[in-house]
């Protein structure tokens, strides 16, 4: 499903992240590394939190190309060795 559709965090993500946290095992399955690496940072982040970078992506959406340039464009984010 990856790159189907819109990669906006809406109400489809949320519902979705909502799903995986009622679980008692937080194990999904069939999951791309940047819809993984997406859904694991914000199972663990509040999103409210903003200056704890809650990425606001749907990660069952997200390529790993869109993951990069969010994380290359996002204020609160860092490529060691950039120079910042």
């Amino acid at each position: 499903m990856a790159g189907l559709g819109s990669f906006a965090f809406g109400d489809a993500a949320r519902r979705r992240l909502e799903k995986y946290k009622s679980r008692s095992h937080l194990t999904p399955k069939n999951v791309i590394c940047s819809e993984m690496a997406v859904l694991l940072y914000q199972l663990f982040v509040i999103e409210e939190d903003e200056s704890q970078g809650f990425i606001r992506l749907d990660a069952r959406r997200t390529l790993p190309g869109t993951l990069a340039l969010s994380l290359f464009e996002g204020a609160l984010w860092n490529l060691i060795g950039r120079g910042k």
